[in-house]
């Protein structure tokens, strides 16, 4: 007999639209006894804060407009500081080089540098792209 195929879908509540998302919700809040529904709503359906701040205050949880309008400021100020973070990165990632590394991944114990040179980045951009290794 053959085995029954299971599906191995991770969470299922995670998955869910949102109208689907706010019916599970209120059987949800009628039995739940925890102290931070918002938090909890978070790790329970996979929202984002400013997903769950809008759909616990349609669900009647209270949660004021100006509330709703931090946490929609805050998420933006932090997905700013990521953005700075990675150009910040990419330019220190510029900076190292010298006139004999086009890239210097790094420097041994004795204090001698390696990585890429000129000569072998000129070399990969004249070699075509399915034979460049680098």
């Amino acid at each position: 007999m053959k085995a029954k195929r299971r599906s191995f879908r991770k969470n299922r509540l995670k998955e869910m639209s949102r109208p689907a998302r706010l019916a599970s919700a209120r059987a949800w809040l009628e039995h739940y006894e925890g102290k931070h529904i918002p938090r909890s709503y978070r790790k329970r359906y996979g929202t984002c804060q400013v997903t769950t701040a809008i759909e616990l205050r349609m669900l009647g949880y209270p949660i004021a407009a100006e509330r709703i309008a931090e946490i929609k400021r805050r998420v933006a100020i932090q997905a700013e500081n990521k953005r700075r973070s990675r150009e910040a990165k990419v330019d220190r990632m510029e900076g190292e080089r010298d006139a004999v590394f086009a890239f210097i991944a790094g420097h041994t114990s004795g204090g001698a540098p390696y990585g890429v040179t000129w000569e072998e980045l000129k070399e990969a951009r004249k070699a075509p792209q399915s034979e460049t290794r680098l």
